[in-house]
Formats: structure tokens, C-alpha cells, sequence
């Protein structure tokens, strides 16, 4: 079964948004969630993130029915990620000391749990004050744990949201954590992004070997960091549809096996925009988050082997039409078992 990626609009979500989707398949996904939360860990026994619980909303939002929503749940829910104890139990006083380390996931769901009634459920303020601690680490991990928060603020789902929350707990760079994530100070460039991307292209091998000799994330960050900053995104909207047609063009252009890493920060743009537009994030967050998903394309982009754009040439390449890439199995649907690996 393949694994739908490609789910965030362009268009504003708040809280207060009407759903139209049939009543029955909300309800089904609801109790499906409330499932999940229960009997599936969000890590597999590997340790690797358990994607399938971003499987079933993804589904929801492209509008599958109720029958074919549980049959779905029936024959691919995984079989080995169960919750597992705590070492101890996650309190105000310590949630900070675990991080990174995945035997605490169920200690985690509990303690996001108990905060939610704590906030009489509202899920905002929740967010609020958990993400600005964590999603900068958890975009620098690579994971798509972020994905998983623009899910749940869009589903207004209690479940996802301690699941989201918990699973960016898990999945950060804990060399970071005793440090103030900080790239070069924001500046603007004249460069477009897929001017940038040439520019880096012309000197791959140069940017490879470089950064096959950096010793840490942070180096290779700082490295990364001379090329973000001759990008000109002063215009938040502007910058967020260069990186949507960038990582879209990247992925079509891309052979199928590496194509994932490119709709996964396509999403995670999207993922950043709905929080920011709905104040869970500080302006000054998202410039941050903008160049860490920046950092990422370029990084891909050089590691992967990715051909030369031109921009002077766009006009040749496939359109970008989100419907026709919805549609687009070679685009939206991955294999399971290759996106747990």
C-alpha cells in the first residue's frame, strides 16, 4: 500500500474551518485515531517513526471514503510498535531531561496528554508553547515528525497533537540541545532559489568534498549558511511558493528512489506557513524555520546528485499542478516499508 505525502493546500486554515467531508468518515477516523493512540506506539521497534499514523488523515484530507478507510486500517496497521514503559514517569519538572531518547516515548504521550486537560484542551495553546522549544530541532533532524503537527492543528485532533509533540521530542539532534540553534544572521540576496540551485550545481564538487571533511551539524549548517543568505525571500509569501515549485520540480525531475526527500520539505513548508499564519509561531520563528528547510533542499540537492536547473529554462520542465500531482501516483503514493527505512 502506498503512502500518500502531498496533502497541505495553499489556503489558510484556522481552527474554526468547516470540514466537507461526510460525517461518517470524520467519525471513523476519530475512532481510528482514538485507536491508534491507544494501541500503536509512534515508533516502530526499530526505533524509526511510525508513519502509518500519518497515513490515515492524509487519506482523510484527500478524501477517501469510510469503508475504504477502515479496510485500509485492517490490513496495514503495523505490527510491532507497541507502547513500551517508561523508565519513569515525565513530569513539568523534567521534560526536558529525555529528549531524544526513544524509551520514553510512552512517557511522553502521558505527559502531553495530562497538559492538554491541564489547558482545558485547547490544542493552541498547547502548540504554542511546546513548538517554539522543539521544532527547530526536529526540522534539523530531517524527520518528518513536523508533518505530523500541521496534520493534527488542521484535524483539530487531541490524539495527533500529543502524538506530534511527543514524536518531535524523540526525533531531534541532541548535540543541539545545549546550544541556541542559530544560522548566519537573516539577510537578503537577489539570487531566486533556482538561481541559487545552479550556482550551487556549478560547484558540487567543490560543496561535496567540503562538506564530507565538517565534523558536525552545526559546521555543516554554518557552511550551508553562505548560500542561504544570498536568497532573496523578504516576501514570506513569495518564499514559501519558490520552495513549493522548487522542491515540486526537484521531485519531478528526480529519479523515484530519491524523489521523497523533496515532497517531504515541500510539506514541511506548508507545515510551517499553517502554524505561523495561525500565530503558533513568532515572525521571527518562521524566518528561522525557512532556512533550516532551506539548509535541507540544498543539502539534498547537493548529496543526491540532483541535475542543474535553469532557471532561464523553466518553462520546459512538467507544469506544477497540485490536482495533477495528487493524482500522480509516481508522485504522492511510496511504498511503506521504504519510508519506515
Amino acid at each position: 500500500m502506498g503512502h500518500f505525502v502531498s496533502i497541505f493546500q495553499r489556503t489558510q486554515y484556522t481552527p474554526s474551518d468547516p470540514f466537507v467531508y461526510s460525517n461518517t468518515v470524520r467519525r471513523r477516523l476519530e475512532h481510528l485515531l482514538r485507536a491508534n493512540h491507544a494501541n500503536l506506539s509512534i515508533i516502530h521497534y526499530s526505533g524509526a517513526p511510525n508513519l502509518f499514523l500519518q497515513h490515515l488523515p492524509a487519506l482523510y484530507l484527500l478524501g477517501i471514503s469510510a469503508p475504504q478507510l477502515l479496510d485500509l486500517y485492517d490490513q496495514n496497521q503495523p505490527s510491532d510498535c507497541v507502547w513500551q514503559p517508561s523508565p519513569c514517569v515525565i513530569i513539568k519538572a523534567n521534560w526536558k531531561f529525555f529528549l531524544g531518547k526513544k524509551e520514553y516515548a510512552e512517557g511522553y504521550k502521558h505527559y502531553f496528554d495530562d497538559e492538554l486537560i491541564n489547558m482545558n484542551f485547547n490544542q493552541l495553546q498547547l502548540m504554542k508553547i511546546y513548538t517554539r522549544h522543539l521544532l527547530a530541532m526536529s526540522l534539523l533532524s530531517g524527520g518528518k515528525t513536523y508533518i505530523y503537527l500541521g496534520l493534527a492543528f488542521i484535524l483539530k485532533s487531541q490524539e495527533m497533537t500529543s502524538e506530534a509533540l511527543t514524536s518531535m521530542c524523540l526525533h531531534i539532534h541532541v548535540n543541539l540541545l545545549d546550544q541556541k540553534i542559530k544560522l548566519n544572521e537573516w539577510s537578503y540576496g537577489t539570487y531566486t532559489l533556482c538561481e541559487l540551485l545552479s550556482e550551487m550545481a556549478e560547484k558540487k564538487e567543490k560543496i561535496t568534498n567540503t562538506i564530507k571533511d565538517l565534523q558536525s551539524l552545526t559546521e555543516e549548517l554554518m557552511y550551508i549558511s553562505q548560500y542561504i543568505s544570498k536568497w532573496n525571500s523578504k516576501d514570506y509569501y513569495k518564499s514559501l511558493k519558490e520552495i513549493e515549485e522548487t522542491t515540486l520540480l526537484l521531485a519531478i525531475t528526480a529519479s523515484e528512489s530519491i524523489r521523497l526527500p523533496f515532497i517531504s520539505l515541500f510539506n514541511a513548508s506548508q507545515t510551517v506557513l499553517i502554524l505561523s499564519k495561525n500565530m503558533v509561531l513568532l515572525d521571527s520563528h518562521t524566518r528561522l524555520y525557512f532556512q533550516i528547510i532551506l539548509f535541507h533542499i540544498l543539502l539534498n540537492y547537493i548529496s543526491l546528485g540532483m541535475p542543474c536547473i535553469q532557471p532561464n529554462k523553466l518553462n520546459q520542465y512538467p507544469p506544477i499542478d497540485m490536482k495533477a500531482i495528487k493524482n500522480d501516483l509516481k508522485l504522492v503514493s511510496f511504498n511503506t516499508e521504504k519510508l519506515i527505512g
